[in-house]
């Protein structure tokens, strides 16, 4: 076989392939076109209770959130909801008003709750021993959904 013959062989397989890639190309793009863009009504969703912060944290600005809550005479203020890159962190100060002294690590369970209502999620975490009169500050961190941030509210129950 001839160079001639060789080189002619080449550009016919490299054609082929150029043509083959195209219809490929082509055939994908139409198949994209045709498919509709799916939507999250989870994106579309209007939040409320949520500025979003220069870094793109979210940080939970809902007045019902930041309200007094008071259980067992601990008193739960001051809360703060933030989540960042899936992650939500719950700062809250705990002032213990109930005239007994919790000298070990309790069990609470903090309920979010959207305008209607109705639960969002539950998280457990444990509140550090509090001497009377003395006020500690309980930090949760949790992989959540985009919604707990959009919380309107939160109910807490010791167990």
């Amino acid at each position: 076989m001839r160079d001639s013959e060789k080189r002619l062989i080449l550009i016919l397989i490299l054609v082929g392939v150029v043509i083959i890639g195209g219809l490929l190309i082509w055939r994908n793009s139409r198949r994209n076109a045709e498919v509709p863009m799916a939507s999250s009504d989870e994106e579309n969703e209007v939040e409320e209770f949520v500025q979003v912060l220069d870094d793109g944290s979210r940080l939970n600005v809902s007045d019902a959130l930041s309200k007094t809550k008071t259980v067992d005479g601990l008193e739960f203020k001051n809360m703060q909801l933030l989540e960042s890159n899936s992650i939500t962190s719950l700062l809250v100060d705990v002032e213990n008003k109930s005239g007994t002294s919790l000298n070990t690590y309790s069990l609470v369970s903090i309920e979010f709750l959207d305008k209607n209502g109705s639960v969002i999620t539950e998280v457990s975490g444990y509140l550090d021993p509090v001497n009377v009169g003395e006020t500690v500050q309980m930090n949760l961190a949790c992989s959540s959904s985009p919604a707990v941030a959009n919380a309107y509210d939160f109910r807490i129950t010791r167990k």
